[in-house]
């Protein structure tokens, strides 16, 4: 059987930003990637899109920042 695809949105512009970049850690940390292919969008909190690629230990904050690799068009 084929994986289904699965995107995780995270970041935002509230105040719960950090809140989400911790879940979506979580999340992507126990998602079965046997069964799923995982794509992650990060939203900064200047509420720019943006394709992540690295792992989860990266997702969470540092500085401020969320590290995000390619600006979605």
């Amino acid at each position: 059987m084929s994986k289904l695809n699965v995107a995780l949105i995270f970041g935002g512009k509230s105040g719960e930003h950090e809140v989400s970049l911790s879940s979506t850690a979580s999340i992507y940390r126990h998602i079965d990637k046997n069964k799923y292919n995982v794509f992650t969008i990060g939203i900064t909190k200047d509420g720019r899109w943006m394709y992540y690629e690295g792992s989860e230990e990266n997702i969470k904050m540092d500085n401020g920042r969320i590290w995000l690799i390619k600006m979605l068009k």
